[in-house]
């Protein structure tokens, strides 16, 4: 076990990363228990201490693909639509995003690791 952080260092309700030797993870604290998962969005790598967390559901700030970090799966059958209702102010733009969309649309959506964290005295640990 690796000690990442201080009891106090995440607000229940609040994100933080942390490094555990080489990994990079994202500190959940949802209501006092604590949750570690990987940093990086199983679908594009985005950086999901980055995002938001409502309960147990992590959503990716650049895509609003969400996942559960009690077990690191994806809650998202499929890629939402791209940027919905925004403004596309030229043909030039609206054919990239309608590339981008495609592309994303195309994009696997894989789940995210978990790891075990535990509290022992003031410090958050993990098991990676």
């Amino acid at each position: 076990m690796i000690e990442i952080a201080k009891v106090g260092d995440v607000l229940p309700g609040g994100m933080m990363f942390v490094k555990a030797g080489e990994r990079e993870l994202c500190l959940c604290n949802v209501n006092g228990e604590y949750y570690a998962v990987s940093r990086r969005c199983g679908h594009m790598n985005a950086p999901l201490n980055m995002g938001t967390l409502d309960g147990y559901i992590l959503t990716c700030g650049l895509h609003n693909i969400s996942f559960d970090v009690r077990t690191g799966k994806s809650l998202c059958p499929m890629v939402p639509h791209y940027m919905p209702g925004a403004p596309i102010q030229s043909s030039t733009v609206d054919n990239y995003m309608g590339w981008v969309e495609d592309l994303i649309k195309h994009t696997t959506i894989c789940d995210i690791k978990t790891y075990k964290a535990i509290v022992e005295g003031d410090s958050i640990k993990v098991d990676i």
